[in-house]
């Protein structure tokens, strides 16, 4: 058995060289990450937990309907609580 969790979280931390990403880019980074993770769970026939920072909810829809619907699991979470 395989059990694999992800966390999708704003994380807002220092880059290398100083360079600011806003919060859009940061976004789109976090969407595409994510959509790669979901072809090779999906090329392997495997299932995971995706847990979610409540913030990211309503700007991640269209892909929390996509991890829903390929049979994945969705927790949410508030950034202030401890997991």
């Amino acid at each position: 058995m395989i059990l694999l969790t992800f966390n999708i979280v704003n994380f807002e931390a220092e880059t290398k060289n100083s360079i600011t990403i806003s919060d859009e880019e940061r976004l789109k980074i976090t969407e595409s990450n994510t959509k790669a993770i979901l072809r090779i769970l999906d090329l392997h026939d495997i299932k995971a937990s995706f847990f979610v920072e409540i913030s990211f909810a309503e700007k991640l829809q269209n892909l929390l309907k996509a991890i829903s619907a390929q049979g994945h699991e969705i927790a949410f979470y508030n950034k202030y609580t401890s997991l």
